[in-house]
């Protein structure tokens, strides 16, 4: 059944996805200390809109990055912001499940 896996695992798959979890939120880290000096010049990037007028927040909301959604919403990024389609942060997350940036969004 495992074939040369250990009892118990079923493969690597789970492996690989724990470390690409620590990948990520090593990334994720890495670019909040690099955002938070970029907003520090440049705060017009909170309130900037792009494709579809989706803010930076929505962006960072989309990708569940957690490290730069705080750093956004710290900084005064506003979750209440809506895109052409109405959509919120908030909404976003809640409907791609990231709870943990719910509870930022909804915290604000």
């Amino acid at each position: 059944q495992n074939g040369d896996w250990p009892i118990g695992f079923v493969g690597p798959v789970p492996v690989l996805k724990h470390l690409l979890i620590r990948w990520r939120a090593m990334i994720a880290a890495n670019e909040a200390v690099s955002l938070k000096e970029q907003l520090a010049k440049n705060p017009s990037m909170l309130t900037a809109k792009y494709g579809r007028s989706w803010t930076l927040l929505h962006q960072e909301t989309v990708a569940g990055s957690v490290p730069t959604v705080t750093v956004r919403v710290e900084a005064g990024a506003d979750p209440r912001a809506m895109t052409n389609h109405g959509m919120t942060p908030l909404q976003l997350a809640k409907s791609l499940g990231w709870d943990k940036v719910v509870s930022l969004l909804t915290n604000r």
